[in-house]
């Protein structure tokens, strides 16, 4: 087992429930849905830091010689890990800890927002977002480790620091 990129894995997961518990206790999940689709996007530098912080300690492990083919595998290994462990985290979570998002969600969209009652329907439920959260774990993952492999591998550079 590849334990450094599992244990960046489980920072990623982690960093992304931590975001949720952020989210709920703010009220972003009922009193203030309606700024929720502004700020749920600041999770997003939850792996955007994982990520880069994975790519550093893989740097500094090859003794500053990163080869582009290692640096796909490591990220594509913690993107692979984490997709389905952050769908099942966002699963429990919506179901267990913040119920009432989706009714919150559709409520919000359909009387403030003037949207059908089955567009919002469609949109906010738990197939629709654990589908988002797989889909854009691999979507962000692969963005950033092609990013951070190009921009660690690149001839001549030092470890970002």
């Amino acid at each position: 087992m590849k334990v450094k990129e599992f244990q960046f894995a489980v920072f990623n997961i982690t960093g992304g429930l931590i975001w949720l518990f952020i989210e709920k206790l703010s009220g972003l999940h009922d009193r203030y849905i309606h700024l929720h689709p502004l700020y749920t996007n600041l999770g997003l530098l939850v792996p955007v830091v994982i990520y880069f912080l994975a790519f550093r300690s893989l740097k500094k492990e090859q003794g500053n010689k990163m080869t582009f083919r290692k640096g796909i595998e490591y990220g594509s290994f913690i993107t692979v890990v984490s997709a389905p462990i952050a769908s099942l985290i966002v699963w429990l979570f919506l179901t267990y800890i913040s119920p009432d998002f989706f009714k919150n969600a559709i409520e919000f969209a359909t009387f403030k927002l003037g949207k059908m009652q089955k567009e919002a329907e469609a949109y906010f439920n738990m197939t629709s977002y654990i589908g988002q959260v797989f889909l854009g774990t691999f979507f962000i993952g692969g963005i950033l480790t092609v990013l951070y492999t190009w921009l660690f591998t690149r001839k001549n550079n030092s470890i970002p620091q």
